[in-house]
C-alpha cells in the first residue's frame, strides 16, 4: 500500500472505481476488492461509487495507511507522524532581539529562520567579530556564511573597503568568494600598490 494520503475533500459525483484508485495512485483491483469487503455493490473497475461510498473507501484507506505508517515507524523506533494542529502550526519562534546581530541577519536575509540566524550569529562572534564589523564585510559583498575569511581578513588587516579593489583584474571580494587564501590576495595587493 502506499502511504499517500487519501484523505480529500467529499465528492459530490459519482465516480468509478478506477478514476477513485488512479485519484489516490493505488491499483484499481486492489481498490475493488476492499470495496467488495466493505460491502459495497461493485463487480469490476469501471462499476460506479456512489459519494458516500468514495468517502466511506477514503476513510478506510486513509486508517490503512495510519496504520502502516505506525507499523514502520514503530519498526524504525521512532514516534509515528501526527499531523500537528492548527495550535501548534500557529506557533511561530520568537523574532531575534532587535538591534542584535541576529536580527540583521533576519532582515539581510529573510529566507533565514530565527533559530538559524541565532545559530550563525553566535558562530561570527565565536570568532570575535562584532556585529557592525559584519555588517560591513556584508556590505562590501562577503556572504553570510563567510564568517572564516572575514577573521582572516581581520587578523590581516584587510579593511572590508579593499573588498571592491580590483588585483589581477577580479574584484578582491570575488577572489575570496572564489576559494583563494587571504594571505594570497594580501600579498597581490601589497605587490599591486608596490
Amino acid at each position: 500500500m502506499s502511504l499517500v494520503n487519501p484523505f480529500g475533500p467529499p465528492r459530490a459525483e459519482k465516480m468509478s472505481v478506477r478514476e477513485f484508485a488512479h485519484e489516490l495512485g493505488e491499483d484499481p483491483s486492489r481498490v475493488l476488492t476492499l470495496a467488495m469487503q466493505l460491502g459495497m455493490v461493485v463487480r469490476t473497475a469501471s462499476s460506479t461509487l456512489e459519494p458516500a461510498e468514495v468517502d466511506r473507501l477514503r476513510a478506510h484507506l486513509l486508517q490503512a495507511a495510519r496504520s502502516e505508517g505506525d507499523a514502520i515507524a514503530s519498526w524504525l523506533g521512532v514516534a509515528p507522524h501526527r499531523p500537528r494542529s492548527a495550535a501548534q502550526r500557529a506557533r511561530r519562534p520568537a523574532p531575534p532581539r532587535p538591534g542584535s546581530m541576529a536580527a540583521e541577519i533576519c532582515a539581510r536575509w529573510p529566507m533565514i529562520a530565527p533559530a538559524e540566524a541565532e545559530q550563525v550569529a553566535k558562530r561570527w562572534l565565536s570568532r570575535f567579530i562584532e556585529p557592525k564589523t559584519a555588517v560591513a564585510y556584508w556590505d562590501a559583498g562577503l556572504g553570510l556564511h563567510d564568517d572564516a575569511i572575514v577573521a582572516r581578513c581581520i587578523e590581516r588587516r584587510l579593511p572590508p573597503a579593499d573588498l571592491a579593489r580590483m588585483a589581477d583584474g577580479t574584484r578582491v571580494r570575488n577572489r575570496l568568494r572564489g576559494g583563494e587564501p587571504v594571505d594570497s590576495v594580501v600579498a597581490r595587493l601589497h605587490e599591486q600598490d608596490g
